[in-house]
C-alpha cells in the first residue's frame, strides 16, 4: 500500500526531505513504519518520534491503511525559563 509520510524539524533534515511517498506491506502499523524509516537512514525517528495519523496523534500500534498520512514529529522537550533577567 502506498502513504504520505510528512517529517518535520530535525527529522526533515534527517531524512533530507519534508514528504515521502512510500509503499509498505498491507496490516503495518505506526511502530512498523518506523522501523521502515530506519532501515533508511539510521538516524531516522525513533521510538520517541510523536506520530499522527490523519491529522491525529496516535501510538505505536495504530494501523495504518492505503493513502493514509502519517507526520512523524520529534519529541519537544521543554526549556528552562531564566527568571533573572526580569
Amino acid at each position: 500500500m502506498r502513504i504520505t509520510v510528512k517529517l518535520f524539524a530535525t527529522y526533515r533534515e534527517i531524512m533530507g526531505t519534508s514528504v515521502l511517498e512510500l509503499d509498505i506491506p498491507d496490516g503495518s502499523n505506526t511502530r512498523s513504519l518506523l522501523a521502515i524509516l530506519k532501515q533508511k537512514n539510521k538516524n531516522a525517528p525513533t521510538d520517541y518520534a510523536i506520530v499522527a495519523l490523519n491529522s491525529e496523534y496516535v501510538g505505536e500500534n495504530a494501523i495504518i491503511k492505503d493513502g493514509d498520512e502519517v507526520a512523524i514529529i520529534p519529541p519537544v522537550s521543554g526549556g528552562q525559563h531564566d527568571t533573572h533577567n526580569q
